[in-house]
């Protein structure tokens, strides 16, 4: 049962640290977008926001030369080719701002069947954070179909620092990023950067890139070229989404955002009810079999544990030899207690062994204790403060001292309605 239980307790834990974000809504939020320059064709990532389906976010520098045409190219159902969306720029940070931030909002000339990205403050999110990265890399394409020349590629990493991005003088310009293991290559430029939960904390910018000389080798290509490479492994940067909300708000479109770090075991729960909902009552059933069980097998023995605590009258062979308390008036008359380490006094039947009725209230709870001493063959009484006091023929007992007996005296509790004599050998 135990083993069962634990098995439960650890299985929940791990369904909800290593539960994935749906992925299906992260690919349809993520697009293609195509930009046509008088130099030819320029391709990066976008991601829907708003409600609508008519608005995506990407980089300024992707459509920042595109005077000719924007094309925005959303998945689309299997077998099927995806079908371009014409596009405009409606504001551009490089225009509004300079480069200090690198973001543009498109407005789509119709609609697409499909709800836009929820957001995740940058205050939720904290270095060593899981992510995952959406977009189009150009080098992909080689062997992508028309079919799906839509569906973006996905990767993931950790959130490895966040910094603020430095301006030309050296100064910081206050745009914060966050540097990614995950994979960005050029062409995903734009696209979103998802948090564990599926909510967008970044936009992809940037990738350590350097420029090396290519000398062609085959006879398709003998000449010498300039190419762009990676200058180190798994450093990416994406802009933190916190400066490009209030432009949404600018435009009326309204949007999703979480404002404190997520609990991950209440969003696993919320993402996947049916498992959640079977472990919980798997674990309300073992829950209930164990009070079961408590019940008939531990309980009855602890019941007879604690009953042995109290003192029953004794009438058996050989209790003339032992030493003993014997009841002269009240409940206990001609009740016999042996003394083997000590008897206590009272009403409270938690601390005492000799248990007067509850409604005797001028019996304390814990009224007195008898204990026998072997070495002097005598018996040592003590008071516990009691309120209404313990007797002996010499008169009231006082707290803290004891009186000693001596086989053949009496006391009595309270009143000689409770009297007791003692008795050894």
């Amino acid at each position: 049962m135990k083993k069962l239980s634990l098995f439960l307790g650890v299985t929940l834990f791990f369904c909800a640290a290593y539960a994935e974000p749906d992925q299906k809504r992260m690919r349809d939020a993520t697009v293609r977008v195509a930009c046509k320059t008088n130099h030819g064709w320029v391709q990066g990532t976008g991601f829907l926001v708003g409600q609508k389906g008519t608005h995506v976010l990407t980089n300024a520098h992707i459509v920042d030369e595109c005077a000719l045409e924007i094309l925005v190219l959303a998945s689309s159902n299997e077998g099927e080719i995806a079908s371009p969306v014409g596009a405009k720029v409606i504001w551009n940070s490089w225009e509004a701002h300079g480069k200090r931030l690198d973001v543009a909002l498109l407005s789509l000339e119709r609609k697409i069947e499909r709800r836009g990205v929820d957001f995740s403050a940058g205050k939720t999110v904290v270095e060593g954070d899981p992510i995952w990265v959406m977009g189009f890399p150009g080098a992909a394409d080689k062997v992508a179909t028309s079919l799906s020349i839509a569906s973006p590629t996905g990767s993931t990493g950790q959130v490895s620092r966040i910094i603020h991005q430095s301006s030309n003088d050296g100064k910081q310009s206050g745009v914060k990023l966050y540097q990614i293991t995950a994979a960005i290559n050029p062409g995903s430029s734009g696209g979103p950067l998802f948090n564990e939960f599926g909510e967008v904390v970044g936009i992809n910018s940037l990738k350590a890139l350097v420029s090396v000389v290519s000398v062609g080798r085959s006879t398709e290509n003998s000449g010498v070229s300039v190419t762009r490479v990676a200058e180190g492994e798994s450093i990416g940067w994406a802009q933190e989404i916190d400066e490009v909300l209030p432009i949404l708000s600018r435009f009326k479109i309204e949007y999703s955002e979480s404002l404190e770090r997520r609990n991950r075991l209440l969003v696993w729960i919320a993402r996947d009810p049916m498992t959640a909902g079977a472990i919980g009552f798997m674990a309300f059933v073992m829950t209930i079999g164990t009070a079961f069980l408590v019940g008939r097998v531990y309980w009855p023995h602890a019941l007879s544990a604690s009953s042995l605590r109290v003192a029953r009258p004794f009438r058996g062979a050989g209790i003339e030899t032992q030493a003993r308390t014997i009841g002269r008036t009240g409940k206990y008359r001609g009740a016999t207690f042996p003394v083997q380490e000590k008897l206590v006094f009272g009403r409270d039947p938690a601390v005492c062994n000799v248990v007067f009725d509850a409604n005797s209230v001028s019996i304390s709870s814990k009224h007195c204790t008898l204990k026998f001493l072997p070495e002097g063959n005598v018996f040592l009484l003590e008071d516990h403060q009691s309120s209404n006091g313990t007797f002996t023929k010499d008169g009231r007992v006082r707290a803290g001292t004891g009186a000693v007996l001596r086989t053949g005296d009496f006391f009595y509790i309270t009143s000689r309605e409770n009297q007791f004599v003692v008795r050894s050998g």
